[in-house]
This record gives structure tokens, sequence and C-alpha cells, in this order.
């Protein structure tokens, strides 16, 4: 049951991280520069590292 509340807490960061992600980019409405999106990048690539460290944790608990 823990497991299960830390997975699905994990999918809602994520999902609100992309969210907020696409939301910057969408408001900008001129062409992306480089800098952007390395910074969309970095943001997914914490977010499926922070996922994935979430989801090892809940493993090692039970």
């Amino acid at each position: 049951m823990n497991k299960m509340k830390v997975t699905m807490r994990s999918f809602s960061s994520l999902q609100s991280l992309t969210s907020i992600s696409a939301n910057f980019f969408a408001s900008k409405k001129s062409k992306l520069s480089p800098g952007d999106v390395l910074i969309f990048n970095l943001i997914l690539h914490l977010s499926y590292l922070t996922l994935g460290i979430e989801l090892w944790s809940a493993i090692l608990c039970l």
C-alpha cells in the first residue's frame, strides 16, 4: 500500500513538472532558443531521476 502511494505521488510530481514546463514554453509564442530547449530537457531529466529514486526507495522499503 505504501509503495502505491509513493508511486502515485511520483507520477503526480512528474506530471506537474512537465505541465509547468509545457505551459512556460507555450506562453513564449516565439521560437525557442537553444537555452530554452536545454532548460526543458534538464527539467524532464531531473523529473525522471526523481521518479526513479522514489520508486527505488519504495521498493527497498518493502
